[in-house]
């Protein structure tokens, strides 16, 4: 796991009724992780591939930032755009050579899937994606929400 030094809570942006300059240094600050961990993610692969050329790589998030603040608020509050935010995760893959290197974007539930087909030589379809939230940041004994018909395919993966 990698995560970025001296940087207070990890990847963390802003607060509910934080100031604009609060919101502006968190956003400052962000940015800062996000590009520590570049170089870090970057230098791991690079040293991966030294060692193992034809090396499987997948690289997935668990959530997307909350730049406007509202993951600690209702979930009926939150507007479509933040849970689409939050929702969005980065996802990349790299795949062994005799593997196809496009095709459809993905969402995490299928990246999986797709390396293991093509690894493994084992006929794993895509399956529909489904969005979940836990209505608060606690997630002790807290039921999770589908949120999958506020969720646009279109806005789930992007490829690159």
């Amino acid at each position: 796991i990698i995560n970025p030094q001296n940087s207070g809570s990890a990847l963390h942006l802003v607060d509910p009724g934080d100031t604009d300059e609060e919101i502006a240094a968190a956003r400052a600050r962000y940015v800062g992780q996000v590009q520590c961990i570049d170089r870090e993610v970057l230098a791991a692969i690079d040293e991966m591939l030294e060692a193992d050329p034809d090396l499987a790589i997948v690289v997935i998030a668990d959530h997307g930032p909350d730049s406007r603040g509202t993951m600690s608020t209702d979930y009926e509050e939150r507007t479509d755009d933040a849970l689409i935010e939050r929702m969005a995760v980065l996802s990349a893959m790299r795949l062994p050579s005799g593997c196809a290197q496009d095709g459809p974007a993905l969402t995490t539930v299928n990246t999986i899937r797709r390396l293991a087909s093509c690894s493994l030589g084992v006929d794993l379809p895509a399956i529909p994606d489904r969005v979940f939230l836990a209505p608060r940041e606690e997630l002790n004994d807290v039921p999770f929400v589908e949120i999958s018909n506020r969720w646009s395919s279109t806005s789930a993966a992007t490829s690159r």
